[in-house]
């Protein structure tokens, strides 16, 4: 986890690779103008200004179009670092607030809340308590349904019924074998 407090990095260097590069890159170019002024292909003593200037500009041209996408990968590569840095100190701070932010605000909505709740609660307990006529009525109610029966016992009959017409029909297969 990411420490808000803490300093942001320093800067430094994207990685010498790419500064090795492009100085590798001037030395080519630099040994390829000598090559060609100093004659390596063209046996020609005669090399005017105009040539060498027409050279040496190919070369930094070389020079810079590497050292071009050398900027361009080390600006891609800061990118995104920078925008991963970003989204964990964000996301450590979001954190951090939304804690402070809970911890001030649940307690106040507990403390506005806690009242109609209560009073709710004490209402479903009141209702609930049994009068002597509330309990008559579930007595009458108990005892009609033991002498009657109740739904569920007529289910529990036919379920029972059906289990035994089946056991009986299993049996009566296996006398026939």
């Amino acid at each position: 986890m990411v420490d808000p407090e803490a300093q942001p990095p320093k800067y430094a260097p994207a990685a010498p690779v790419w500064v090795l590069t492009a100085f590798l890159g001037s030395v080519v170019g630099a040994a390829f103008v000598f090559f060609l002024y100093t004659g390596g292909v063209n046996k020609s003593p005669n090399i005017n200004y105009t040539d060498l200037a027409a050279v040496m500009l190919g070369a930094v041209t070389i020079v810079l179009s590497v050292l071009a996408l050398v900027i361009a990968g080390a600006a891609i590569w800061g990118y995104r670092a920078f925008m991963k840095m970003a989204a964990d100190k964000g996301s450590a701070v979001a954190k951090i607030e939304a804690t402070k932010v809970a911890t001030k605000l649940v307690p106040v909505h507990i403390a506005e809340i806690a009242d109609s709740v209560l009073e709710e609660h004490a209402k479903s307990v009141a209702l609930r308590v049994i009068t002597p006529e509330h309990l008559d009525q579930l007595i009458r109610e108990r005892v009609d349904a033991l002498q009657n029966g109740n739904e569920r016992d007529v289910a529990l009959d036919e379920n029972e019924a059906q289990y035994d017409q089946a056991a009986e029909q299993a049996g009566e297969a296996d006398d026939d074998l």
